[in-house]
């Protein structure tokens, strides 16, 4: 009789615990506070916009994979991937501590290819282009006066006196009054000068002058594109010329072409990077040169 008793009790225990789990398993706030859904929470949850889909945990395994495998490239990633291809000129060039620009701006879709000009222990011709797809070092489409455009070339040579003398000439600044000098920023003064249907502006940053020059009837704002120059060199460094630095911006007629040239001394070697990229291109491959 006790023994039935004590069973039926059990079951009646056990009745009534499952229906209290089934009812607070239909009660949402029961399980869900609702402080899991305050707004820092879920922000934390929703990728911005411009980031690429997280990575898959094969992906992430190494961190030196991480980004260039599983983000989307813009178009500012061409320039840093340029860098494979100054390491294979590199490798094949013969004078003893060459260098190159490491970064090469291209336009969107453009991939970095190059051919070598010239190729011997006392220097190198080193000619980079845009391609519209993926060419090996010196395929026989590349050529300066070819179909794919040229971004820039480089070179470096033994010294030549008499180019040299021509090439480096020293800018007198004392010529000009001080009241026709304009500020460009970083206590540094500009020079204008009107010749002969051309406006020119010339300055100087350490051993470096650099002088632009534009038509006149194109009304070119010479100071204000000076003065970007001067920000960008502020925050990055040109290459040090142990004797002389110069450089050289000519906006062709009608203002929509360009040609930069960067010219240094170092030793008894002599650099000239020329491009018909913007001047900030320039400068950003004259900075990248190691």
């Amino acid at each position: 009789m006790n023994r039935n008793v004590i069973t039926l009790s059990v079951l009646l225990a056990g009745s009534a615990l499952l229906g209290g789990c089934a009812a607070s398993a239909g009660s949402p706030s029961a399980t869900l506070p609702t402080a899991s859904l305050s707004p820092a929470a879920s922000a934390t949850l929703t990728p911005a916009p411009s980031l690429s889909p997280l990575p898959t945990a094969t992906a992430t395994a190494s961190p030196s994979q991480n980004g260039s495998e599983t983000r989307k490239p813009s178009a500012s990633t061409s320039a840093t991937k340029s860098v494979d291809v100054p390491q294979q000129v590199l490798s094949m060039l013969k004078k003893k501590g060459a260098v190159l620009p490491r970064t090469t701006p291209l336009d969107k879709g453009q991939k970095l290819t190059a051919s070598i000009a010239s190729n011997d222990a006392k220097g190198y011709k080193v000619y980079f282009y845009g391609a519209p797809k993926a060419l090996p070092i010196g395929d026989p489409s590349l050529s300066p006066d070819g179909k794919i455009p040229v971004a820039a070339s480089f070179t470096a040579r033994g010294k030549d006196t008499k180019r040299d003398k021509d090439l480096f000439a020293k800018i007198d600044f004392s010529q000009w009054p001080a009241e026709q000098a304009v500020d460009l920023g970083h206590k540094i003064k500009g020079y204008p000068e009107g010749a002969a249907g051309s406006q020119y502006l010339s300055w100087k940053e350490g051993r470096w002058q650099l002088q632009l020059r534009s038509t006149t009837e194109d009304k070119i704002d010479n100071a204000a594109i000076a003065r970007k120059i001067v920000n960008y060199l502020e925050k990055n460094a040109l290459p040090a010329p142990h004797d002389n630095g110069k450089i050289t911006i000519d906006y062709r007629p009608g203002g929509k072409e360009v040609k930069v040239g960067v010219y240094w001394q170092d030793g008894d070697i002599v650099y000239e990077l020329e491009t018909g990229r913007v001047p900030i291109d320039a400068l950003t491959m004259a900075v990248s040169v190691k």
